[in-house]
This record gives structure tokens, sequence and C-alpha cells, in this order.
């Protein structure tokens, strides 16, 4: 009960390696809820986050993760139109989330893209406005993807690192939900897929 109700929150990768490593089969799969920060180390050549995010897998009884970011999607803290040049797949262990199942509340969250877009309202500037809102669906777009993904229907241009803001977005299923004709991942029911995904 213990393992099945709480939402563990980890700061730090190595937390959750340590937790993970730590309990036995039975409490393994009885965590349901984790919410970790990414902060991304490279030693040796390899990333924390992609070794951490593997080790998820044991979690054979998640139903909810989320991963925090923090100033990955935005060039600066201050309020600048400027994005950085590579896309949510290109962060340090993003891709590893594709090879999970079974989670039903996935997602990728930036907690600075979060708090300017409660704030877009209250500044007059729009090439800023429209960026920040840009960027929050195209990470709507993105864990609509990371949703399916779940259920083994695997988009391979969201796993792709070149698509960004600027250029066309990978289309969920039909064409329909696509930057350059229109996007509602995330504002309306749950997404039905049409088939034109790959499955694995």
């Amino acid at each position: 009960m213990f393992y099945r109700q709480n939402d563990f929150v980890f700061s730090y990768p190595a937390h959750l390696q340590d937790f993970v490593q730590s309990l036995e089969r039975d409490r393994l799969e009885s965590v349901s809820s984790v919410t970790l920060f990414h902060k991304n180390h490279n030693e040796g050549g390899v990333s924390t986050m992609a070794t951490t995010l593997k080790l998820v897998r044991r979690l054979r009884g998640l139903k909810k993760f989320h991963l925090l970011m923090e100033q990955q999607l935005v060039a600066s803290p201050s309020w600048s139109s400027q994005t950085k040049e590579r896309c949510v797949s290109r962060i340090h262990g993003i891709a590893i989330l594709f090879t999970l199942r079974g989670i039903v509340d996935i997602k990728v969250r930036d907690l600075d893209l979060e708090d300017r877009m409660h704030k877009v309202g209250l500044y007059a500037k729009r090439d800023v406005n429209d960026t920040v809102r840009d960027l929050v669906q195209v990470l709507k777009h993105f864990n609509h993807g990371l949703a399916l993904a779940q259920k083994g229907t695997v988009v391979e241009g969201l796993c792709a690192e070149f698509w960004w803001v600027q250029g066309e977005w990978p289309p969920l299923g039909e064409s329909v939900c696509g930057k350059s004709v229109g996007c509602v991942c995330g504002d309306s029911g749950d997404y039905v897929d049409k088939g034109q995904s790959k499955s694995d």
C-alpha cells in the first residue's frame, strides 16, 4: 500500500537509481507514481539520465511518470523569443521514454515554460508570447506521442533529432495532426490513432 499509493519525487537521477536498486521485486512492481527532475551528467560518455530512465522499466506497476525540466527549451531565464537549437527528443535520455509501456499518465514538462505561459497575458511583446505558445503546443504534441508509445504505437518522427518549432511536426496518425494544418493535441478527448504510425 505504501508504494502503490504514494507519489515518489526525486530531485536527482542518482536518488531514483538508488531507490530502484534497493527494492525487492514485489515492492518495485507496486510503485505506481514517480516524478523525476531532469538533471543530466555525462561520465565517460554515458548519460546519467539515459541510465536512470532505463531503470524505470523495472517499475512494472507504474501508472504515472512525469519528467520535469528547467530552462531546457528556452535560451535563457529572461523573456526571450529565442529557443535552444534542439528539439525535445535531443535532450539527454528522452528517447528512452518511447521504450516504456503501459504508463497511463506520462509527460515531459518544462517548469520555466509553464511559468511563462501563466504570465503570457502580462506581457505585450508579441513575438515572445507567440514563441511561448508554440513551445507549449509542441510539448503537448510530443507528450501525445509518448502516450501513443505506451500502447505500443511509436511515431518514428518524434524520435528524430531535427523536428522543432520552425519545421513541420511529425503527424500523429493522420496528417490532420501536424503544425501546418493545426494540431489539437491535449485539447480534446483521447487521441484515436488511424494507423499511419509504426507499431513495435
